[in-house]
């Protein structure tokens, strides 16, 4: 049911106006009898429509109240009055009253204006009247703003459009709005837009494309483009939010460029320093095969070993894919298949116990940790085993979940280190190696050594 309020200072024409209107099944929520009563009455009770008469006693008249009415309530107002003067007519043209009736006035002309003014009130607003407004804020934004009617057609392109791609409005009013788009950019928008169409509009959420235009004078513009429906409309119309990223898409270009040069560089300086290794690893076999003296041959074994341990980093990384990273278990198992491949041909069984997680380790911590497994493991080859029976070498390598920390734990089940061992100060060339190569990691060494002999370190 319709509320309707009723503004007029005879008191019998507004007794009549209501008894006819609730026949009429309207509902009169309101009777005034003055413009200041009505506008206090308006913002109480907000009827769907005011019938407002025009003289009325009081510091302003009807007309005048109705401009208040009007525009701070928005109620369609039409006007009863028994004055046709031009003056009138003048003062309520300006505020587009919903009708102007003159007295005597016949019930039917009352309901047929109440109805159109309802039929108004509640018409969706224009395209045209909603594109207007958008206008206004669209051309004034340092982006590109085209809207999108319901056929995927632009129906308005602000001036930011024109700098970007040279087009101006009259070239791209009517057009499909992938008009200036690249083949792959027109499908990659033509989804969205499908999308936008076959669900409801409360489900969707803005998109965020990049796309290639083709700008009026043929060149390629790289785009940002958001698109979002105006979910307050009727028309299914998409607005799209666009920003030139040329340069961006230029800067990123060149900077993969000089990634893969340095990538380029890396790779190829740690071949090289892998083959130098390699090379210095040779001269040292060849100068031990004319030394008599056996322990002077296991030394320069040993510095080949080291060699050979730092030479197998440069080439994990000249084989991993984690730039700057070497994925450890596999380094690890490089050492040591070349440390049991070396004691194997001396006639000496050993097993191997190897738990180790999965980790990536940079080349500093691979180093370090290579060299300390290296020293570790060939001591024990050397000094831990009496028999050739039952000896086990033993390897874990874990992450802490509470702090983080790597722990590395190298040992084996042989004799044990000496009581005299003090691994604070140690006297031997290779455990002094191991202490600075733990100091190198900034970590801490631990020495277990009973029945067997067991180092853990750890470190961040």
């Amino acid at each position: 049911m319709k509320n309707i309020m009723v503004v007029d200072d005879e008191a019998l024409i507004s007794t009549q106006l209501e008894e006819r209107l609730t026949l009429m099944g309207y509902n009169v929520v309101g009777r005034a009898s003055s413009g200041e009563e009505s506008v206090l009455m308006a913002k109480h009770v907000l009827p769907d429509v005011i019938l407002m008469d025009i003289v009325m006693p009081g510091e302003f008249d009807g007309i005048a109240a109705s401009e208040i009415i009007i525009n701070e309530l928005e109620i369609p107002v039409i006007f009863i009055t028994a004055y046709g003067d031009d003056k009138y007519i003048e003062r309520a043209k300006k505020l587009n009253p919903a009708g102007y009736i003159l007295k005597p006035f016949h019930i039917d002309e009352i309901k047929a204006a109440i109805e159109i003014a309802i039929e108004r009130k509640f018409l969706p607003e224009k395209p045209d009247s909603i594109i207007e407004r958008f206008r206004l804020v669209a051309d004034s934004i340092p982006y590109g703003i085209i809207l999108i009617d319901a056929d995927a057609n632009i129906i308005f392109w602000n001036k930011e459009m024109k700098y970007l791609l040279g087009f101006d409005e009259y070239d791209a009013f009517r057009k499909p709005c992938t008009f200036f788009m690249e083949l792959s950019s027109k499908l990659a928008v033509q989804q969205v837009l499908d999308y936008f169409s076959a669900y409801d509009t409360t489900e969707k959420v803005p998109a965020e494309r990049e796309i290639q235009g083709i700008g009026k004078s043929g060149a390629s513009v790289s785009l940002n483009l958001c698109l979002f429906q105006l979910t307050d409309s009727p028309y299914n119309m998409t607005a799209c939010f666009i920003r030139d990223i040329t340069e961006k898409k230029n800067r990123e270009k060149e900077i993969a460029s000089a990634l893969r040069e340095k990538e380029t560089l890396f790779r190829e300086t740690t071949h090289h320093v892998k083959n130098d290794l390699q090379i210095i690893s040779n001269l040292l076999f060849l100068q031990s095969r004319n030394i008599k003296d056996k322990n002077i041959q296991d030394l320069f074994k040993e510095c080949s070993n080291r060699i050979q341990s730092i030479s197998m980093v440069h080439q994990m990384l000249y084989s991993s894919k984690e730039s700057g990273r070497i994925y450890f278990r596999d380094y690890i198992q490089c050492i040591l298949d070349n440390l049991f491949s070396a004691y194997r041909e001396k006639g000496l069984t050993v097993q191997l116990d190897m738990t180790v997680e999965e980790a990536f380790l940079d080349m500093k911590q691979s180093r370090s940790c290579g060299l300390i497994i290296n020293e570790l493991v060939t001591n024990s080859f050397k000094h831990a085993f009496s028999s050739n029976a039952g000896n086990m070498i033993f390897i874990k390598f874990f992450r802490a979940q509470n702090d983080g920390h790597y722990s590395l734990i190298i040992g084996d089940n042989g004799c044990g280190m000496p009581d005299t061992v003090n691994i604070s100060k140690p006297m031997t060339m290779g455990l002094q190696l191991v202490r600075l190569l733990v100091m190198d990691l900034r970590g801490h060494l631990e020495l277990t050594a009973h029945n067997s002999t067991e180092f853990t370190i750890t470190f961040l």
